[in-house]
């Protein structure tokens, strides 16, 4: 150990590699995020009345959850300033369709959305996949290094 005040504690390490931290809670929720558009994909033939905007989130989705897949397995997939843009697309797209449709009585997937714990499951999922987009696309640099 240093004992120089002025040199700070990880002035020895060495960053020659990449340090990657591998995150079960990220692949967990990408393994429920997988199994829940599963399902839906199997539902959806048998929904009435489904949207063009239902049909766009879930375009939409499976794209974010390719990022999802890249933040729980450290992973590269494509290049940052795309998963950047994305980031703001999803931020928009959460924003509208998980917000604003509800609120003013749109059905969505065929359904109005009734304003309980449905709804507020939706809210919480939404915030966690916005992070993890976020995390993916700002926060990981281990991930982008030699990018």
């Amino acid at each position: 150990m240093n004992d120089d005040p002025y040199q700070s504690p990880l002035a020895e390490l060495r960053f020659d590699e990449p340090q990657r931290r591998y995150s079960i809670g990220w692949k967990v929720f990408f393994g429920i995020s997988v199994i829940s558009m599963l399902l839906l994909l199997i539902a959806l033939p048998f929904l009435e009345s489904v949207s063009v905007f239902d049909y766009l989130d879930i375009l939409l989705t499976v794209i974010g959850m390719v990022g999802l897949f890249g933040l729980a397995f450290s992973k590269r997939i494509g290049q940052l300033v795309y998963w950047r843009y994305f980031f703001y697309v999803m931020l928009f797209e959460s924003l509208f369709y998980g917000l604003a449709l509800p609120l003013v009585g749109y059905e969505r997937l065929g359904e109005l959305t009734a304003m309980g714990g449905q709804f507020a499951f939706e809210i919480a999922y939404a915030a966690i996949y916005l992070s993890a987009l976020y995390f993916y696309a700002y926060r990981r640099s281990c991930i982008w290094q030699d990018a």
